[in-house]
C-alpha cells in the first residue's frame, strides 16, 4: 500500500457504481445549453465499447503503472462483500454545480443523501495493499457524478452559472444497483471487472 498526497496519475484503477442509462435523458436539456462550452462526458461516442458515462467514484484503487491486473483481482471478493451490504442505493439528483480547478471547470450533478456513500468509501477503505490518496480520501472525500468539464474564463463561469441557475430545481430520484472495478486511462473510464456478478 502507497500513501500519494495528491491524486495525480491520470491512469488509475478505481471502484465505484454506475447510474442507470435510463436517467441520461435527466441531463439532456443541460446538455443542449452547456455543450458549447465544455467537453461533454455523458452521450457521447464513446472511445471504447466498454467506457462507461455518469458514475460515482468511491473510490480509487491504485496508480495503474505500479499495480499488476491480478492484484486488482483479488480483491474483488472483498469489494463484493461491500456491495452486497451497501448496494442498492437511492439518490435524489437536484440540479447541476460547477467549481473551479485550477485552469478548469468541472460541472457535475448535485445530488442527496452522500452519508452511505461516505460509509461505502470509509468500508473499501479498510481493504489491504490499495493505495490511499490524502486529496480524495477519508474527510476529504467528496462523492458526485461528473458530467463536463471546460476550460477556465470568466465568460465560461459566468455563462455555466447561468444555466445552473436556470436549472436549480429540476429533480430526480436514481437507484443504482451496479459496482464495477474501472482503468481510467487517457481520459476514458473503462469496465475492467464487474464487482457485483
Amino acid at each position: 500500500m502507497a500513501v500519494h498526497a495528491r491524486h495525480t496519475d491520470p491512469n488509475v484503477f478505481g471502484f465505484g457504481i454506475l447510474i442507470p442509462k435510463k436517467h441520461y435523458n435527466y441531463v439532456k436539456e443541460y446538455k443542449k445549453e452547456l455543450s458549447q462550452y465544455t467537453d461533454w462526458f455523458v452521450n457521447r461516442s464513446p472511445k471504447s465499447k466498454n467506457e462507461i458515462g455518469m458514475h460515482i467514484t468511491i473510490k480509487y484503487l491504485g496508480c495503474h503503472k505500479d499495480f499488476e491486473n491480478r492484484h486488482i483481482l483479488s480483491k474483488v471478493p472483498e469489494l463484493r462483500r461491500f456491495c452486497r451490504i451497501f448496494l442498492p442505493i437511492e439518490i435524489t439528483v437536484r440540479g447541476i454545480g460547477a467549481k473551479r480547478i485550477k485552469d478548469k471547470i468541472s460541472i457535475f450533478l448535485k445530488f442527496k443523501p452522500k452519508e452511505k456513500l461516505r460509509k461505502f468509501h470509509n468500508a473499501v477503505s479498510t481493504i489491504e495493499g490499495i493505495d490511499h490518496f490524502l486529496d480524495i480520501d477519508g474527510k476529504n472525500y467528496d462523492p458526485h457524478i461528473a458530467i463536463a468539464t471546460a476550460e477556465w474564463s470568466k465568460e465560461n463561469w459566468k455563462r455555466i452559472n447561468d444555466i445552473i441557475r436556470k436549472h436549480k430545481n429540476k429533480e430526480t430520484v436514481i437507484l443504482c444497483r451496479d459496482a464495477y472495478l474501472f482503468l481510467k486511462k487517457k481520459g476514458a473510464v473503462v469496465i475492467y471487472k464487474s464487482a457485483v456478478k
